[in-house]
């Protein structure tokens, strides 16, 4: 699944957020948050490298709950760009932070003990030019482009195995100026039929 976001029904759910931020003078505001991402979740196809974009349906594993939250904090204020995305203002020499806030048991997806999320053992995103590689349990990617131009990818493997050990929000990365496209790309497996712990032919 894809959390621009997507997820799998053995199809692949992503979220993919896009976003900015810039310097500002402006005086910071007290206790402000901002989350991103609400209604980004789209399943994202089998095996096409997160690509597709199709709307979670009442069919698909993934209807009618949330994996967890993104959520922006220490940010001055928030404002719109021309194309409609967030676009964050911040004072010299402050710093964004990026929060992730899980909100399932991944062994056990909205109560239900057929749905867990699996290891997705080469996963690639089409989208970010991420390669393909073994992305565990769900992999966050951040992709940073500077002012100049310049984009860096930095790769989260096994991002919510790692956050189901704690109950903490996760802080996930500082963010300084520029232009952000994050995603956590992560796959459903859907048990149909349990013989003594043997699952044969989930999706």
């Amino acid at each position: 699944m894809r959390k621009r976001l997507l997820c799998r029904f053995a199809a692949i759910f992503v979220l993919t957020l896009s976003l900015s931020i810039v310097l500002s003078v402006a005086a910071f505001a007290e206790g402000n948050g901002y989350y991103l991402g609400e209604d980004s979740l789209v399943n994202a196809g089998k095996d096409t490298g997160f690509a597709e974009t199709s709307p979670i349906g009442k069919d698909d594993p993934h209807w009618d709950w949330s994996l967890g939250t993104f959520y922006l904090s220490d940010f001055t204020r928030q404002i719109e760009d021309d194309s409609g995305d967030p676009l964050f203002l911040k004072n010299a020499g402050d710093t964004v932070t990026l929060w992730f806030s899980l909100e399932q048991d991944i062994n056990c997806l909205n109560g239900n003990e057929k749905l867990t999320i699996s290891s997705d053992e080469n996963g690639f995103d089409q989208q970010l030019g991420v390669a393909q590689q073994d992305f565990g349990r769900g992999m966050l990617i951040v992709k940073h482009t500077d002012y100049l131009n310049h984009s860096t990818v930095t790769t989260y493997r096994d991002f919510l195995a790692a956050n189901a050990s704690t109950t903490a929000n996760t802080e996930i990365s500082v963010l300084e100026e520029g232009d952000y496209e994050i995603a956590l790309d992560y796959e459903i497996r859907e048990a149909h039929l349990n013989l003594f712990g043997w699952e044969p032919l989930p999706t």
